[in-house]
């Protein structure tokens, strides 16, 4: 589970900005926080939501999950002399443009241990990296490594470290290389980045017009989870009655695709293309009942794909209690549509494995104090020189802001600050206006 997570010289981050998890010592909503099994003392929030104006730096917050995760799980990918394609500095700033990206991320991992691990990267190499975790309640180093230096081992450290360590290129991670060497510890490290942390892709991104292709290979996995994600798209008030799928073959040599897509995302795409989704509504005559009849998925509206193609996703999550990482949550459905998928990671019975959903959103209506906490809504904003800062509410004066405060209206209202500060439209189509006057009148001269 997520602990927190820091960001820095990063895209519009330039200064570390932390993202934590940790729930405060406020009473409200106690079922949006669970507490460890293993570390007692650490209470976590099952959900966090980030709020800010346009080109704030929400979706870099949510852009450097996605990057670190891909970077641990494909490090070893890259060739020797390659550059670090993931390091994207914060280019307002000449220093900054040249100094190094930092990620650190504070978890629990699958054995509900508590670890840190940390890198810091340049276009060209490793410069630092650095893994601790807390075994007994006290921390202790796994490994360190800095640029120029050999590697020092904890003395938790089990495996063939020196071996590794010669094979290792100064743009790899330690730690992916250490994993795909088959180090025992490692791998759990590795595989919580790779399955447990699960980055929420838009479907135009990768996988072009297959959307819903992880939702259909699951419900394809398991006959079960076809019925589960049928009436999940039934309670949603979609019109749809039941769901199924439409078969054909077509073999992957017969489709091409990026070098970039994963042998995993190939073979969910084949799986979706050989089974269309079909969406049965009821058909009714004289008004009644006169059987269903199917629709293409790509036949229904906007919120009905979002929902299908979130449906295997949530599911997934929720079943596995892992970590569900979003950009842009509210978009095509309607706000209490959203809340109601929120509500499904609150809920002790939908959720009972504690899984964690972080998001960013521009949906006011779910800034509402009977739903959420105070240290679970963040606050983002850019200063006068471009970068990005992050803050929660619950970092302002508690007799101030309360359990009660209106939080949309505040926000709104621009008390908590980040608010976009919109410039006269009305000018910028006068001086439009104008500036096309003047060119009717110099051609008629």
């Amino acid at each position: 589970m997520l602990i927190d997570f820091t960001i820095k010289n990063f895209r519009s981050i330039r200064d570390p900005v932390t993202l934590s998890a940790l729930a405060t010592d406020i009473p409200e909503h106690p079922d949006n926080v669970f507490q460890s099994e293993r570390e007692k003392k650490i209470n976590l929030l099952k959900t966090a939501v980030i709020y800010g104006a346009n080109a704030a730096g929400k979706s870099n917050i949510i852009k450097a999950f996605d990057i670190f995760i891909d970077f641990v799980v494909k490090s070893t990918d890259l060739k020797l002399g390659d550059n670090i394609f993931y390091y994207d500095p914060f280019r307002l700033n000449k220093k900054s443009s040249g100094e190094p990206t930092m990620f650190e991320i504070e978890f629990l991992g699958n054995d509900s241990v508590r670890y840190r691990y940390g890198i810091h990267f340049d276009r060209n190499e490793i410069l630092k990296e650095s893994l601790v975790f807390f075994p007994k309640g006290y921390k202790a180093v796994l490994f360190y490594r800095e640029k120029g230096q050999r590697i020092k081992f904890g003395g938790n450290f089990q495996g063939p470290a020196k071996t590794i360590e010669k094979q290792l290129l100064e743009n790899h991670l330690f730690l992916s290389k250490a994993a795909n060497s088959n180090n025992k510890l490692l791998k759990n490290i590795y595989f919580y980045f790779k399955n447990t942390l699960r980055f929420l892709i838009h479907s135009d991104e990768i996988t072009g017009n297959y959307l819903g292709s992880f939702t259909t290979e699951l419900c394809m996995q398991d006959v079960s989870n076809l019925k589960i994600v049928s009436e999940f798209l039934k309670i949603a008030d979609t019109g749809i009655d039941f769901m199924d799928f439409k078969k054909r073959t077509i073999h992957d040599n017969q489709i091409w695709f990026n070098e970039n897509v994963s042998v995993a995302l190939k073979k969910q795409i084949i799986t979706a293309i050989n089974h269309k989704p079909q969406m049965f509504h009821e058909v009714f005559e004289n008004g009644k009942e006169a059987g269903a009849i199917g629709f293409d998925l790509e036949d229904e509206s906007d919120g009905t794909q979002k929902l299908y193609d979130l449906a295997g996703k949530i599911l997934y999550v929720l079943k596995n209690g892992m970590v569900l990482i979003a950009d842009e949550l509210h978009n095509s459905l309607h706000p209490m549509m959203t809340q109601a998928l929120i509500d499904l990671f609150h809920s002790p019975i939908t959720n009972p494995k504690n899984a964690q959903l972080i998001f960013a959103t521009h949906d006011t209506t779910l800034l509402n104090p009977d739903s959420l906490r105070r240290d679970q809504i963040w606050l983002c904003e850019k200063d006068q020189y471009g970068a990005t800062s992050l803050y929660s509410i619950s970092e302002f004066d508690y007799s101030e802001v309360s359990s009660q405060t209106p939080f949309d209206k505040w926000y709104l209202s621009g008390r908590f600050g980040a608010l976009p500060m919109i410039g006269r439209f009305e000018e910028w189509i006068k001086n439009a206006q104008k500036e096309n006057a003047q060119k009717e009148t110099d051609k008629q001269t």
